[in-house]
């Protein structure tokens, strides 16, 4: 077993990480900070405005069945039948149009 003087004597002070120290340093370059964060940012914008503009879309569309009644979905509009009809849509499953 080691005495407690023997492990204390392996770490110095060089081996240790000032917080107040490393502060002082981020304050003390603050400009440089200040500066290469400013030209990150100014070249990732004009970057960004360099690019062409890309606009994609997928669809799938499916055959409505008409066969039987227009499916789930027919049943569930047909309550509104009434409703729609008073605004001018045809919600009409039986695929008579």
């Amino acid at each position: 077993m080691q005495s407690v003087e023997t492990r204390e004597a392996r770490y110095t002070s060089e081996d240790e990480v000032d917080l107040l120290e490393f502060c002082h340093l981020i304050r003390d370059s603050k400009w440089l900070v200040i500066v290469i964060t400013t030209v990150f940012a100014v070249g990732s914008g004009l970057y960004a405005l360099c690019l062409p503009d890309t606009y994609g879309t997928e669809v799938l569309l499916a055959p409505a069945n008409y066969e039987n009644g227009g499916g789930a979905l027919g049943r569930q509009l047909g309550q509104f039948g009434g409703l729609t009809s008073l605004s001018g849509i045809n919600l009409d499953t039986a695929g008579e149009n």
